[in-house]
C-alpha cells in the first residue's frame, strides 16, 4: 500500500487486500424473461449475479438472437432493460436472456477498514491467519496497518478512500447504498480473575462484579448492535440460565467479604471497544469506595481482573473453555482451591475431547464451564455481532461456519456505467 494512502487514513485500522493479476470477463448469465412491460424487458437475475446498470444482454430464442440491449436497473433477483424494445411476445419456454455481468478487476486494491473489529480478531489469535490468504502468495496478500481504532466512517471524507469496512455496528439504515452481511462474532467478552491476586482467593471479586452486571444495559456498555448477552461460557447454550442473578445488593455483600479488604484495584480490558464495559465496573466499585484503575491493551498480569476477548467459534464448544483454562493456568496461582479446580477442569476438557458423541462432549463441556464460574469466578458477558459493509462492486465476501470473516475470495467488479475522478466505480 502506498505511503500516500497510509497518510490519508491516519485514524483507521486498514486491511488491504491486493490482487496483482489482470482483469477478467465473467461468463454470461442465462436468465428467464419475467415479463415485457412499457417497452422494457424484466429478467430473473440481478445484483446477486453481478449484473448492474450498463451491463449488456442478448435475447436468444432457440438458437437465434432476436434483440439486444442494456440493463437500466438491477436489484437482488431482478433486473430490467432500458426502454425501446419490440413489444412482440417472446415465448418464455424458448427465449432466454444472456446477460454479460460486470467484469472482475483482479488488478484492483480492495481497502478494508476495521475500526473496532481488528483488535478483537488480533487478540483472539484469528488475524493474521492463513485462511485470509490464497495459496499463491504472489497474487494476493493481506496488509494490516494499526492506528487509532475508531472514527465515524459514515460522516468521514476518508470513507471515500475505502471499499468496505468491518464493524460491530449496523450502518445499513444510514448507508443504504452499501451491501451488508453479518454474523455473530467468533469471540465473546469474558470476565476473568487474575488468580495470582489475593482478592481472587475465594472468587469474591469477579463474582461480586458479575452480580452487578445487567444484560439489559448492553447497549450502554458496548458499542455494537444486536449484541447477544451470554450466560454460558461455550456456544450453543444461549437458553441456559445465569449462574447468578442480577442482584446488586448481593454483589456489594460479596465485595465486603474480601479479606483483607480491597481499596485499590486494577481492571484490564483487551482494547478500546471494551472500555465502556470496563468503566461500568469501575463505577460500580467506586460506589463502594473502591478505587479502580482501568488498563487497556491486554495488561492482564498487571490487573486484578480483566475483560478479555476469548475465541469462541460458533461450531465448537470446547475452544473457549480450553483458551480460558490455559489463560488461568498461566497465572501461576499456588492457592490449593485454584489448583484443584484447574486440575478438575482439565479432566473434564480431556473427557469432552474423548467423548464418542456430541451429547457427551457437550455434557463434559458444561461441567467444565460450571466449575470455571463457581470455583474460579469466570463469567461470560456477551457476544458481539460482526457487520461487513461494502460497496456494490466488492463481491464474494463470506463468513465461515465459525463466524470468522473470510477475505481470501474477495474480488472487485468494474461497474460499467460510471467511473468517478478517483477511479472508483460507482453504480
Amino acid at each position: 500500500m502506498s505511503q500516500q494512502l497510509i497518510k490519508a487514513l491516519p485514524s483507521l485500522m486498514v486491511l488491504a487486500v491486493i490482487c496483482l493479476t489482470t482483469c477478467t470477463a465473467q461468463a454470461t448469465v442465462e436468465a428467464p424473461i419475467l415479463q415485457q412491460k412499457l417497452g422494457r424487458l424484466y429478467f430473473g437475475a440481478g445484483t446477486e449475479s453481478d449484473i448492474y446498470p450498463g451491463c449488456t444482454f442478448q435475447i436468444v430464442c432457440d438458437t437465434d438472437t432476436v434483440t439486444h440491449g442494456t440493463i437500466e436497473q438491477s436489484l437482488p433477483g431482478v433486473s430490467f432493460s432500458k426502454t425501446g424494445h419490440a413489444t412482440a411476445a417472446l415465448p418464455p419456454d424458448t427465449c432466454r436472456a444472456h446477460i454479460q455481468p460486470a467484469a472482475i478487476d483482479s488488478n484492483a486494491t480492495i481497502t478494508i477498514a476495521a475500526p473496532h473489529v481488528l483488535p478483537a480478531l488480533t487478540h483472539t489469535g484469528l488475524w493474521p491467519a492463513s485462511e485470509l490468504n490464497t495459496n499463491d502468495t504472489n497474487t494476493k496478500h493481506i496488509d494490516i496497518i494499526d492506528s487509532v481504532p475508531f472514527i465515524d466512517l459514515a460522516t468521514s471524507v476518508q470513507f471515500e478512500m475505502i471499499d468496505a469496512f468491518l464493524d460491530h455496528r449496523d450502518h445499513s439504515s444510514t448507508m443504504s447504498s452499501l451491501k451488508t452481511a453479518s454474523s455473530p462474532a467468533p469471540y465473546v467478552a469474558v470476565l476473568l480473575p487474575n488468580l495470582s491476586r489475593s482478592a481472587n482467593d475465594e472468587t469474591l471479586l469477579t463474582t461480586s462484579l458479575y452480580y452487578r452486571f445487567s444484560a439489559e444495559r448492553l447497549s450502554l456498555v458496548f458499542p455494537g448492535d444486536r449484541v447477544l448477552p451470554l450466560n454460558c461460557l461455550f456456544p450453543g447454550e444461549s437458553d441456559c440460565p445465569r449462574p447468578y442473578p442480577y442482584d446488586p445488593q448481593r454483589g456489594r455483600q460479596l465485595l465486603q467479604q474480601i479479606d483483607p479488604p480491597v481499596r485499590d484495584l486494577r481492571l484490564a480490558v483487551a482494547d478500546q471497544s471494551l472500555e465502556r464495559t470496563g468503566l461500568l465496573f469501575v463505577d460500580v466499585l467506586a460506589r463502594d469506595h473502591v478505587s479502580a484503575a482501568l488498563l487497556t491493551g491486554n495488561q492482564y498480569t498487571e490487573a486484578d481482573c480483566a475483560i478479555a476477548w476469548i475465541y469462541a467459534p460458533l461450531d465448537d464448544a470446547l475452544v473457549p473453555l480450553q483458551r480460558i483454562h490455559a489463560h488461568l493456568q498461566a497465572m501461576d496461582s499456588d492457592h490449593p482451591a485454584h489448583l484443584e479446580a484447574l486440575d478438575m477442569i482439565a479432566r473434564y476438557l480431556a473427557a469432552a475431547g474423548d467423548a464418542p458423541d456430541k451429547a457427551g462432549r457437550r455434557a463434559y463441556a458444561r461441567l467444565a464451564a460450571q466449575r470455571l464460574s463457581a470455583d474460579l469466578g469466570v463469567f461470560a458477558l456477551f457476544r458481539p455481532r460482526l457487520y461487513f459493509h461494502s460497496r456494490p462492486q466488492v463481491v464474494n465476501f463470506t463468513f465461515d461456519t465459525t463466524g470468522r470473516p473470510i477475505l481470501s475470495n474477495l474480488q472487485q467488479l468494474i461497474l460499467p456505467d460510471v467511473t468517478d475522478q478517483t477511479g472508483r466505480h460507482t453504480p
